[in-house]
């Protein structure tokens, strides 16, 4: 029993090596069985189907950045120090996982309501959005702030936290940049640290 759980695992944790590498078309089985080290049918005894491996490999990412994501807001510091850790938080999340925002990009264009329904089923269990949302207006309220445009927070944050990170490997390769993308990413976190408490502190 042992060993299946440990063999299982060991497909899902190769599967989100290649996933993340190569995206959902152009995975192919025997790919995540050699990076398993496991033969192709040791791998279809486990799990046939792409699709099936795939949103379970989804839906693990998606749950490691939730969870990770949600320990910030369960605190009691201000907004602003809260907005540090969540910035601090998720650049290492992204270094961990540097593939992360073009896997994203890449299954929500190939398809995009499918994707979204997926994403949404797995953020409601950890009620991400509502949480964090209810967390922003709280502290406004506390601190006696005026309302914000949530959406446009929401959009504002995710450009400059994703954008960049999409953005870099074309940079560094015309400007022949040598900073490794960990240190981009550690200097950036001023910037979207900035970014977003300018439209929260009045």
């Amino acid at each position: 029993m042992n060993n299946s759980i440990t063999t299982e695992q060991k497909i899902i944790e190769a599967g989100k090596i290649v996933f993340l590498e190569k995206g959902f078309e152009s995975t192919r089985m025997q790919d995540i069985a050699d990076e398993a080290n496991i033969s192709r049918t040791s791998l279809n005894y486990y799990y046939r189907s792409k699709d099936k491996l795939f949103d379970i490999v989804l839906e693990q990412l998606v749950c490691i950045f939730a969870s990770r994501l949600l320990k910030v807001l369960d605190n009691n510091k201000t907004l602003e120090t809260k907005i540090d850790y969540f910035i601090d938080e998720y650049t290492e999340l992204i270094i961990e996982y540097p593939r992360y925002p073009h896997f994203l990009i890449n299954e929500i264009t190939r398809r995009p309501q499918q994707f979204i329904e997926i994403i949404k089923n797995i953020i409601s269990k950890f009620d991400f959005f509502e949480k964090l949302q209810n967390e922003i207006l709280f502290n406004l309220d506390k601190e006696k702030r005026e309302p914000i445009n949530l959406p446009q927070l929401f959009m504002s944050a995710l450009s400059v936290i994703i954008i960049p990170s999409l953005a870099w490997p074309v940079y560094s390769d015309l400007t022949n940049e040598t900073a490794e993308f960990d240190m981009f990413l550690r200097n950036h976190k001023k910037n979207v640290k900035n970014i977003i408490k300018s439209q929260i502190i009045n």
